[in-house]
């Protein structure tokens, strides 16, 4: 029998309630538990742990990459066609060939055109001449450093309040 954290109500219970089609609130409310450790109960049952040492990612190779790229005119935007984040980058875990995993489609752009790997770790950074995050035109892209890509943020006003009166401002 698996029981539920420090509960002696079993998980069994919980799932054969959900099963019979009673709501995670009324199974809460009949087991005396809070309805947050009925939702986590029914998740861990259905999205059991990952055995240790598998990672998930998917080996990309060169033309897959530029085949997710909307390759227009050389001095026009090509736009990521894949996944975007909050703030409109291109974003992809994958594997590259040396076995390292990159998320920006943009750093990934300009490695796969100039082999050039920008990490923090090396203090690296891409930077957009068009200001548009999802690009993934190398003609539009460089490298600099994260120094240089704050100063192009706050140069093009972009740097919302970060910046006051020409000095770094915490919150």
């Amino acid at each position: 029998m698996i029981v539920l954290w420090k509960s002696k109500h079993p998980i069994a219970a919980i799932l054969a309630a959900k099963a019979e089609g009673e709501t995670n609130t009324a199974i809460a409310k009949r087991l005396g538990l809070p309805r947050p450790a009925v939702n986590a109960a029914i998740w861990r049952a259905k999205n059991p742990p990952r055995p240790a040492g598998i990672i998930r990612t998917r080996v990309m190779s060169e033309e897959q990459f530029w085949a997710l790229v909307d390759q227009r005119g050389p001095d026009e935007c090509w736009p990521w066609t894949g996944a975007l984040d909050a703030k409109g980058y291109g974003r992809l875990k994958k594997t590259m060939p040396d076995g390292s995993i990159m998320y920006g489609a943009h750093s990934s752009a300009v490695f796969y055109t100039t082999g050039i790997r920008t990490t923090k770790k090396n203090d690296t950074s891409v930077l957009h001449s068009c200001d548009q995050p999802s690009c993934c035109n190398p003609s539009h892209l460089r490298v600099g450093t994260h120094h240089e890509n704050m100063l192009d943020m706050k140069n093009k006003g972009r740097a919302g309040n970060a910046w006051a009166s020409g000095k770094r401002v915490r919150k």
